[in-house]
Parts: structure tokens; C-alpha cells; sequence
């Protein structure tokens, strides 16, 4: 397996991203990454899915999760990074360390 420094993982993510990327919100799945998995170095297979939740976060549309129609109700399913993380938990747990 190859691993980056953070900054490399930014930089390879950057390479992915349509549009105008949301440097922020890469930084912050970066950190929240090395957190979770208890990692100085980021695992290259990562930035392709942090590159997807990026590219899936900048949407506008969100799908619609319900339609009422007597009373006219609407309900949005809406993800939100702190989600996202939580659908690639499984793929995280291969690059976590056991910390003891």
C-alpha cells in the first residue's frame, strides 16, 4: 500500500474534483481521517473516495426523501460531511491502527 503526507493526499484529491473545489471541506476530511484511522500518513486509495464525497457534496440537487400532498409537505434527504463519513467507515477500518 502507498501512503501520503497529508499535503500529497490534498493535492492528489485536488486532481479529482470538479469544479471549484472546496478546499476546506478537503482539509477537513483529511483530518478527520487521519483521526479516525490514528494515522500521520494518508492511504492513497482514500483520496478517491475523499475526491467522491467531495464531488457528491457539491450537488445542489438533494434527492427527495418524502412527498405529502394533502397539507403539502416536502422532506429533503440531505448528507452532510458529518454523514458522509459514516457510508465509508467500513473502507476507513482497513487503514485503522489499534492505539492501546
Amino acid at each position: 500500500m502507498q501512503y501520503l503526507t497529508p499535503d500529497e493526499a490534498k493535492a492528489n484529491i485536488l486532481k479529482y474534483i470538479r469544479g471549484e473545489p472546496d478546499e476546506l471541506l478537503i482539509d477537513k476530511y483529511i483530518a478527520e481521517i487521519l483521526d479516525y484511522c490514528h494515522r500521520d500518513d494518508f492511504p492513497l486509495a482514500l483520496t478517491y473516495v475523499v475526491a467522491d464525497l467531495v464531488n457528491n457534496s457539491a450537488t445542489d440537487d438533494a434527492p427527495l426523501k418524502s412527498l405529502k400532498s394533502g397539507d403539502v409537505q416536502f422532506d429533503f434527504a440531505i448528507t452532510t460531511h458529518d454523514t458522509a463519513l459514516d457510508t465509508i467507515r467500513s473502507q476507513l477500518n482497513q487503514y485503522r491502527k489499534v492505539v492501546r
